[in-house]
């Protein structure tokens, strides 16, 4: 059997199969997940906020006409609930790499299975520090940044995700991969 395209699941939804919809959120949960997580720095706020833009997905699915694909529409509702996250509780937290450890001073694991732990440390920091740096960009730039390289989103469809022209799609890439690399490289992981 083959597995059912978005538009044949929101067909089913739409005429009555609400429970067709757990297949859309099986297939989206954890890039949504992911990218908020991305976007606001706090795994408990992304839980939270992944839940309530599947749950407006869902309140809107009647709505979706198919001009663009269900995922870039979906992921207009997620940047939306993001920006809008953000603006209720104030501006992203700012952290610092000291911000990554617990109070003992333990280095949360980062599991790596390339090998040698020297390897394995220097990955764990270089993970952290652009995790930290990627929250601290301007917002422009890391919702670009995050949609193309951690989302693999083609430019397209980052375009009508965000509402934006492609040339302007390139350029919040292209700055926002600068500012990461310059950020990193100040600190001396790249």
């Amino acid at each position: 059997m083959t597995e059912k395209s978005d538009l044949e699941i929101i067909e089913s939804v739409v005429k009555g199969k609400v429970n067709d919809y757990a297949l859309l959120v099986k297939r989206y949960r954890d890039k949504i997940f992911r990218y908020v997580c991305g976007y606001c720095g706090s795994e408990e706020d992304a839980m939270e906020i992944s839940q309530d833009i599947l749950v407006a997905a869902y309140a809107s699915l009647s709505k979706f006409r198919g001009e663009a694909k269900f995922s870039t529409w979906l992921f207009s509702i997620m940047i939306n609930h993001c920006r809008n996250h953000i603006r209720k509780k104030g501006r992203i937290k700012k952290i610092s790499i000291s911000d990554l450890y617990d109070d003992s001073g333990a280095d949360y694991e980062i599991p790596d299975l390339r090998g040698s732990v020297e390897e394995d440390l220097v990955t764990s920091e270089t993970y952290k520090a652009a995790m930290a740096e990627l929250l601290n960009l301007p917002d422009d730039y890391r919702e670009a940044v995050i949609l193309c390289d951690v989302e693999e989103m083609s430019y397209d469809d980052i375009s009508e995700a965000l509402s934006i022209s492609m040339s302007n799609v390139k350029i919040r890439i292209h700055r926002g991969r600068e500012m990461l690399r310059k950020r990193l490289s100040d600190r001396g992981y790249v």
